[in-house]
């Protein structure tokens, strides 16, 4: 989520946006992908932290496409060849780690 929110600081679109609806979207677009995604969601709705669910969303959204936009997609294997690539690509921690 420290990557994602720090993403944000590189768009425009951000810019008039609350700081705590970008961190809530960065912390929920982080967890999407987990096993326990739900009951995370379900755990943060308790504490009542998102003041302003619409805005969360259009943060999220937009985290969504920044965080395409800076990520490489993994190479497609090339269809008549058997071997097994690792081409997987790991998502940084800081916006720095995506530099090097």
């Amino acid at each position: 989520s420290r990557y994602l929110f720090e993403l944000s600081v590189c768009d425009v679109y951000f810019a008039d946006k609350k700081p705590s609806s970008i961190a809530y979207a960065s912390i929920l677009v982080a967890t999407e992908n987990l096993s326990s995604y739900k009951k995370i969601k379900q755990r943060f709705a308790k504490y009542r932290l998102d003041k302003s669910p619409q805005m969360t969303e259009l943060c999220a959204m937009r985290l969504r496409h920044v965080y395409r936009l800076a990520m490489p997609l993994p190479s497609e294997p090339e269809e008549d060849t058997d071997e097994e690539t690792d081409d997987a690509v790991l998502s940084p921690a800081f916006v720095f780690d995506s530099y090097s």
